[in-house]
């Protein structure tokens, strides 16, 4: 109670400065920390709770916390890689339009009109580009453009929702190409690591393989997950629940196997975990070293389109002086 104590008076945060105080009286009127912890479920996840409840049952509190802070600062740190890899293509990108977009409205458009007093003849690049941006000037287009986008958003975010639709997206997310085996390995290597975290605390093995499943961020691997603990209920063998499941790789449900022939099911999951995110890691690599040439190549062809677009006025002008 004193450790939650101590960090009330520290935290600056008011949200969480009263979680720990709500917690140090929860639990000096007797309450269980998982007890405590489930009712602030914006906080705690049902993993951190089904864990806590494990470690409490079982007497090792202390170690099961401290795997999960191990558990937490891994997990963020591979999502951090991963997202880094994919927000660094579109941020390229947004910022090679942006340029060309400011370029042309400027430089571009002054050139023009003193090629246009002059009796000039437009050179093809530059009449494409500059109706580009008389079409971006447009009132009509300004507020199209935002409707359109938001339009988009909300149609996106409604079929999502439709049932059944966030698994399909999910699935052919995962079979995407370059991208797709990563986000398997991603899906997989969670699934496998909170499996082994829980059913090491003492979690029940169906249990774990929920939890597991919903901690995967994939739909696709959620439902493969849901399905091994369907068949072990029907009275399937752990490996060959797996194998049924049809989502989850060989090598996962090899190591499975092995692990639950020879009693060491925990440590067979969790060595599948780390195999899967050192792919995963290896894979971001691999997908980084093949976006960046498609990247180079897309940015020189769009800025040697606005060059040509650019120096096709200026040389005109410069052969009428």
């Amino acid at each position: 109670m004193r450790c939650f104590w101590v960090l009330a008076s520290q935290e600056t945060n008011p949200r969480l400065r009263t979680l720990y105080l709500n917690l140090e009286a929860s639990l000096s009127r007797g309450e269980p920390l998982a007890d405590s912890c489930r009712k602030h479920k914006e906080f705690f996840s049902p993993l951190h709770t089904a864990l806590m409840k494990a470690g409490e049952h079982g007497g090792v509190l202390g170690a099961v916390l401290e795997r999960l802070a191990q558990y937490e600062e891994h997990s963020q740190n591979l999502t951090r890689k991963v997202k880094a890899a994919t927000t660094y293509p579109l941020f390229a990108f947004v910022v090679c339009l942006a340029v060309v977009y400011f370029l042309s409205q400027g430089i571009v458009v002054n050139l023009v009109g003193h090629l246009e007093a002059m009796g000039g003849h437009l050179p093809i690049t530059t009449a494409i580009l500059l109706q580009f941006v008389r079409i971006t000037r447009h009132p009509a287009f300004l507020i199209a453009l935002p409707l359109a986008c938001a339009g988009i958003y909300l149609w996106c975010r409604r079929w999502i929702g439709l049932p059944g639709h966030r698994y399909l997206l999910d699935l052919r997310l995962l079979n995407l190409p370059l991208f797709g085996p990563i986000l398997l390995k991603l899906a997989v290597s969670r699934f496998c690591r909170v499996l082994a975290l829980l059913y090491d605390a003492g979690v029940n093995i169906s249990d774990a393989l929920e939890l597991a499943s919903d901690s995967a961020g994939n739909e696709a691997v959620r439902r493969g997950g849901r399905e091994v603990a369907a068949f072990l209920i029907k009275g399937e063998t752990v490996s060959g629940a797996f194998r049924y499941a049809r989502i989850f790789p060989s090598i996962v449900i090899n190591m499975i196997s092995v692990g639950s022939e020879s009693g060491d099911l925990p440590e067979m999951v969790g060595k599948a975990a780390s195999v899967y995110e050192l792919e995963v890691e290896s894979g971001l690599s691999i997908y980084v070293q093949a976006v960046q040439p498609l990247m180079i190549f897309f940015i020189g062809g769009l800025v040697g389109f606005v060059a040509l677009a650019t120096l096709g006025p200026l040389l005109q002008l410069l052969e009428k002086l």
